[in-house]
């Protein structure tokens, strides 16, 4: 095998990991979004920026003031806790989809 060979190799394995970390990381945010009408939960999603890149992103105007809070509404950081309430999680996922 080449060095060329390896490379795409592992950089397959690497982006499946990290999509699985990914699509983990949406679901759990999605369950975490406080729910008024559903648009904020239903607008979370991820994307592939590049071969080793994804985005969990909401995509929606008012994520920002939920997430943040108002001078008028105290901050709900629904987004920022559930990424550090997953990290053991999200590590596991991408540990056990680069051994498969």
């Amino acid at each position: 095998m080449t060095i060329n060979e390896l490379k795409k190799k592992l950089e397959a394995k690497i982006s499946n990991a990290l999509e699985e970390v990914a699509k983990h990381l949406t679901e759990s945010v999605r369950a975490a979004a406080p729910v008024d009408t559903g648009e904020l939960r239903d607008s979370v999603d991820y994307e592939q920026e590049s071969a080793l890149e994804f985005q969990v992103m909401a995509g929606t105007d008012h994520c920002v003031y939920v997430e943040f809070g108002t001078v008028a509404h105290p901050p709900n950081p629904f987004f920022r806790r559930t990424m550090s309430d997953e990290q053991d999680r999200m590590s596991q996922i991408f540990k056990e989809a680069c051994e498969a």
